[in-house]
């Protein structure tokens, strides 16, 4: 009877509910991002880097010429605006999960996101 109970209060749970979040301080304060991602944009060289060397596939990076490490990394990545200009419609189209903007692109990203 119990493993019949689980089942069915399993069932009534929603699949949003069983979303994990986790909250990063950033230099704007806290913000809730999801615990794995399935779509990541990096606007940034070093979360570009960073991204990389956490073995995370990026789906979308600023229009740049990467060192010679990062070539493979951003073959055949999607541009999305500029190091300093993100291209807002090309994101919103994408739909990431999470977008890491570095210090060159973040004041248009908040100007955009409080908007």
């Amino acid at each position: 009877m119990k493993p019949l109970f689980a089942a069915l209060a399993l069932t009534a749970i929603p699949v949003t509910a069983l979303a994990e979040t986790v909250t990063v301080e950033t230099a704007t304060g806290p913000q809730s991002a999801p615990l794995n991602p399935a779509t990541v944009v990096a606007l940034d060289l070093s979360a570009i880097d960073t991204l990389n060397a956490l073995g995370v596939e990026i789906a979308g990076i600023p229009d740049i010429t990467p060192p010679a490490y990062l070539a493979k990394a951003t073959q055949d990545v999607p541009t999305v605006g500029s190091l300093f200009e993100p291209d807002f419609e090309a994101l919103a189209v994408m739909a990431p999960d999470l977008v890491i903007a570095g210090g060159r692109s973040q004041p248009k990203v908040q100007v955009s996101t409080a908007e």
